[in-house]
């Protein structure tokens, strides 16, 4: 009896496995010869050249948990300012979080002077849609 009761529990867990199978990236999915002409590719690149030493656009982070998440952003040093991120479920009813400011070393941003600024916003919900404003510059 156990001898059928392994074979069957074999023959079911080799039949259940049989239907999967791996999907993996194309041959051409990593070959620029292909890829980096295309139109959409081309605007990205230029789109990038643009973003990629824009040091005041504004990165979103998990937080410690599914209640929470991070925002960050550099803004030029300015004399004292608050960090400001306004957030909620519609344009029109927002919660108003605060953060944290500190300096940034120049050598890091092309000898500009910036400081980062850091907000955690909290309270979150799962399945929701949320709308957020940064005050840059505080």
């Amino acid at each position: 009896m156990r001898k059928k009761l392994v074979a069957g529990l074999l023959a079911f867990a080799l039949t259940a496995t049989a239907g999967i199978s791996a999907i993996a990236a194309t041959v051409h999915y990593n070959d620029s010869s292909v890829t980096g002409a295309s139109p959409a590719w081309q605007a990205w690149m230029i789109n990038w050249e643009t973003l990629a030493n824009d040091y005041t656009q504004v990165s979103i982070a998990p937080g410690g948990d599914e209640s929470e998440i991070n925002l960050a952003w550099y803004s030029l040093k300015n004399g004292e300012s608050t960090p400001v991120v306004h957030f909620g479920t519609s344009e029109d009813d927002m919660k108003t979080f605060t953060g944290v400011t500190g300096d940034v070393d120049p050598s890091l941003t092309n000898n500009v002077q910036y400081e980062f600024n850091r907000v955690k916003v909290t309270g979150l919900r799962p399945g929701t849609t949320y709308y957020y404003t940064v005050e840059k510059n505080g």
